[in-house]
């Protein structure tokens, strides 16, 4: 389903989005691995240990937030023209994949 949501989101960025943000495509495949290999990770830790669960989702953010705004410096700095279209654009891609993190999350503490 997040593949799907982040191919959809690439697309529209490619072809309606008003000015195309410069580096939709590195976003778009930088928020995937990262939700993907977050939510793996908290999953398998939840599964092994959960007591330690709810001290590392903490952590974990704060680190996913660090690499996020390393990753978009990294942007800003390499080819600033275009930095406002995409921040948007990964703001918006970043609200979908945390909703879908915390659904993922959330189910994986039913079972």
């Amino acid at each position: 389903m997040l593949l799907a949501i982040c191919f959809a989101a690439l697309w529209l960025a490619e072809n309606l989005w008003v000015a195309r943000p410069a580096h939709s495509r590195t976003i778009t495949a930088y928020l995937f691995v990262m939700t993907i290999a977050l939510e793996y990770y908290l999953m398998r830790l939840q599964r092994t240990h959960p007591a330690k669960f709810v001290v590392f989702i903490p952590a974990a953010m704060a680190v996913k937030l660090a690499g996020h705004v390393v990753f978009m410096l990294v942007l800003a700095l390499t080819d600033s023209s275009a930095i406002f279209y995409d921040a948007v654009y990964f703001i918006s891609l970043y609200m979908v994949c945390t909703v879908i993190g915390v659904i993922t999350l959330y189910r994986g503490a039913g079972n």
